[in-house]
């Protein structure tokens, strides 16, 4: 079950059918594939890593905090995800007792992969 507003963040990102198949399927994302769809905005090899994190750092702190602040807060609608993170945990919450939770219980208890295929609803 998504968290942390992703079912509402992650489809205006990338778009419903991508974000879908992103929560449906679990399958990993390759690094070309996530600067492609727009949830990362570079690769680059590891040794470069720490230097342009530390370069756009740098141009951060040279630019006003104030207009930064406010312009990512009006990138977001923190009412609008605080509803959807509430709505999440509700239905999380509701998800740990169903029957699908506690096949996934068992099977990793019992160290065997779950079958879901005679649970419904």
């Amino acid at each position: 079950m998504p968290e942390a507003a992703s079912t509402y963040l992650l489809p205006q990102r990338i778009g419903y059918a991508r974000a879908y198949a992103m929560f449906a399927l679990g399958e990993p994302v390759e690094a070309e594939t996530a600067v492609s769809i727009g949830l990362a905005n570079a690769v680059m090899p590891l040794a470069d890593l720490r230097g342009k994190a530390r370069a756009a750092a740098d141009a951060l702190v040279k630019r006003p905090f104030g207009s930064l602040q406010h312009t990512k807060a009006l990138m977001r609608d923190p009412a609008r995800i605080s509803a959807q993170m509430a709505r999440e945990g509700e239905i999380f919450q509701e998800r740990l007792m169903s029957a699908e939770a506690r096949e996934a219980f068992a099977a990793f208890a019992e160290r065997r992969q779950p079958d879901f295929s005679k649970i419904t609803g």
